[in-house]
């Protein structure tokens, strides 16, 4: 009895959670009027792959892409395998609002970084833009 308990709790926790996190995902962003892409059914699979696993510090991503890169043939492999590569951006995206202020003295370019910038950072901000361009285009 434990043998199947620990089976079924063991399906749940690393293949159907994955799955239903990685649907509602998809789900939202086509309610966001983003539509399906050709590679969800992959995302799916992907997840519930690797479940849980994709989680760990850095060895996740690793994992992660190599199931990607072994699902649909492409290569996921980037820089964003560095956890710090967030602040690195970041750092960057405010050298960068500096030097459209200061030397180039392009307001668009500001508002284009700090854009960037808001969706890197903020959750709703990038989900409310996504919907915003999608309705307006």
């Amino acid at each position: 009895a434990a043998k199947k308990q620990f089976v079924k709790v063991d399906f749940i926790n690393h293949v159907l959670l994955p799955l239903g996190y990685n649907a509602v995902k998809i789900l939202w962003n086509a309610m966001l009027g983003a539509g399906f892409d050709d590679d969800d059914a992959e995302t799916l699979l992907v997840s519930m792959m690797v479940g849980p696993f994709s989680g760990l510090f850095i060895a996740g991503k690793i994992i992660q892409s190599l199931a990607d890169t072994l699902v649909s043939g492409k290569n996921y492999f980037g820089t964003d395998l560095i956890p710090i590569n967030g602040i690195t951006e970041d750092a960057e995206l405010a050298a960068l609002a500096v030097r459209a202020i200061f030397v180039e003295h392009d307001p668009e370019e500001l508002l284009s970084i700090l854009n960037r910038s808001m969706k890197n950072n903020f959750a709703p901000y990038r989900d409310v833009s996504k919907a915003w361009k999608n309705y307006t285009d």
